[in-house]
C-alpha cells in the first residue's frame, strides 16, 4: 500500500507542480493576495497566523488528554474513539487551506497540514503502537467526481512519518449519504447510519487502528466508522483529522 500510495501521490504532485509552473506570482488561498513566499498556496503573513495544536484531545468532551495512561480522566471508557489528533481548529486560516486541497486539488496544501499532524503524532506514537491507518472511504460516485479521496492522501502522508501501514480497503462505503453541511448533530448521525461495513476478508480482532478523515464536526462520520471497526473486533481507535470544526479547543 505504501508503494501504491507513493506512486499515486508523486504522480498527482508532479501534475500539480507542472500546472502551477505557469501561475506566477503565486496567490495565497487564505487572503487571496499575490505573494512571492516559499509556499505558493500560502503567504508568509498567513503562515505565521496559523495556530497549530500541541496535544491530543478527547473525542467525547474535547478536553486535552493529560493523564499518564493517555485516557481522558472525565470520559474513561466512553465511545469507540479514545482520542483525537488534529492540527488545529477549523478556523479562518485552516478552512481555506483544507478547501483548496479537498475541492480544488491543491495537493501541497493538504501535504502541509498532514505533515504538521504527523509531527504532532510522532511525538507520542511509534509504529509499534498501532497496526494500521484506515482512511474514511468516500462513496465511489463522490470519489469519481472529486477525483481522489482526501483521507487516502492524508493517510499516506501520516504513513511516511509514522511508518504505520495504510489499509484503504479495511472500510467499505456501502451507502451514499447526503452532504453533512447544514445538518444538525442528530441529522448528521441519522445520515451516516449504515454508511460503512468492514471488509469481510480482513481480520480485525485486537487490531489497533488510526482512523483518518479531513475534518470532524459532530463526530457522526467518525463514530459510525469506528463503531463498524469495533464490532469487527478492533481493540483501540484513535481519530486523526486535519481540523476540528465547531470547537476552538485553545479557549
Amino acid at each position: 500500500m505504501k508503494d501504491e500510495f507513493s506512486k499515486f501521490r508523486k504522480g498527482a504532485e508532479h501534475i500539480f507542480d507542472s500546472i502551477m509552473g505557469f501561475v506566477y506570482p503565486p496567490q495565497c488561498v487564505v487572503c487571496d493576495k499575490l505573494h512571492e513566499g516559499n509556499k505558493f498556496f500560502l503567504c508568509e503573513k498567513c503562515e505565521r497566523a496559523v495556530d497549530f495544536y500541541n496535544d491530543p484531545y478527547c473525542f467525547k468532551c474535547k478536553n486535552i488528554i493529560v493523564s499518564g495512561d493517555g485516557k481522558c480522566s472525565r470520559c474513561r471508557g466512553g465511545g469507540c474513539i479514545s482520542k483525537i489528533w488534529a492540527c488545529s481548529a477549523y478556523d479562518d486560516f485552516i478552512r481555506p487551506l483544507i478547501h483548496s486541497f479537498k475541492y480544488s486539488g491543491v495537493i501541497p496544501a493538504g501535504k502541509y497540514l498532514s505533515k504538521e499532524l504527523a509531527d504532532l503524532m510522532a511525538k507520542a506514537l511509534s509504529e509499534k503502537d498501532f497496526d494500521m491507518i484506515v482512511p474514511v472511504p468516500l462513496h465511489p460516485i463522490r470519489e469519481r467526481r472529486r477525483g481522489f479521496n482526501q483521507s487516502f492522501f492524508i493517510s499516506g502522508w501520516l504513513n511516511e512519518k509514522l511508518n504505520i501501514p495504510v489499509d484503504a480497503d479495511a472500510l467499505i462505503r456501502v451507502r451514499r449519504t447526503k452532504d453533512q453541511t447544514g445538518l444538525n448533530r442528530q441529522k448528521r448521525k441519522e445520515n451516516m447510519c449504515g454508511a460503512f461495513r468492514a471488509n469481510r476478508d480482513m481480520i480485525f480482532r485486537d487490531k489497533r487502528v488510526i482512523l483518518v478523515d479531513d475534518v470532524t464536526t459532530s463526530g457522526a462520520t467518525a463514530s459510525e466508522a469506528a463503531e463498524v471497526l469495533k464490532n469487527a473486533g478492533v481493540s483501540e481507535i484513535h481519530l486523526a483529522v486535519l481540523a476540528i470544526a465547531g470547537h476552538d479547543l485553545r479557549e
